[in-house]
């Protein structure tokens, strides 16, 4: 009968004591423990690692994050840049033409007080001349009269008769201009010269007296 060696038996049973002690269940909770220890120094070790970048700013999701933050500043700069530009073309554009209609409504105001003026001053011209030609009309019906009594008492005055400084007086150019035109004037004293007998006529008028 074939008999083992001793060495032979032993490393049957040490093969078989390994075998036995993984598969107890003191030997399962064990090697779950180590996983879990592994794990956790795995997943700190990552942690720290992670709050490292972020200190330093150099995290992969920071750096994203920041660049996205970055692109959307950018993007409402340049969106407030262009409503700036055109908020200030179109206060620019309102200032002009707000500029022109203060112009064009300070000429129709200059217009209009020169149109009053002169209105105005023709108003005053009409009746100043509306009071002149009143009291032209008056002027002739009285000078008229007056004229004519001082033409018969030249008419009747005799040549040696001395005349007095009230009968020398003449009418005042300034009252016959004021009172008659120009060619009124020219009409009378035509009147009063067709009136007025010459120097033989006077005689004879004389001497039939």
């Amino acid at each position: 009968m074939e008999q083992n060696p001793p060495n032979v038996v032993a490393s049957d049973e040490e093969t078989a004591s390994a075998t036995g002690s993984e598969f107890s269940p003191g030997s399962g909770c064990r090697t779950q423990r180590l996983l879990y220890e592994q794990r956790y120094w795995e997943e700190r070790a990552r942690l720290l690692l992670e709050l490292e970048q972020l200190r330093q700013g150099t995290h992969p999701e920071y750096l994203k994050v920041e660049k996205r933050l970055q692109d959307e500043l950018d993007d409402r700069l340049q969106q407030n840049e262009i409503e700036r530009d055109r908020a200030l073309a179109a206060i620019e554009r309102d200032c002009l033409m707000e500029h022109a209609a203060s112009e064009v409504e300070y000429e129709e105001k200059v217009a209009e007080l020169v149109a009053n003026a002169i209105a105005a001053l023709e108003h005053e011209r009409q009746a100043i001349e509306h009071e002149y030609a009143t009291m032209e009309v008056g002027g002739c019906a009285d000078g008229g009269g007056a004229m004519t009594q001082t033409a018969r008492w030249k008419l009747r005055s005799r040549v040696n008769e001395t005349a007095t400084p009230e009968q020398h007086k003449k009418p005042m150019v300034r009252q016959l201009k004021f009172l008659l035109e120009e060619d009124e004037i020219v009409d009378d004293l035509g009147v009063i010269l067709a009136n007025t007998p010459d120097d033989g006529e006077r005689g004879t008028n004389e001497d039939g007296k």
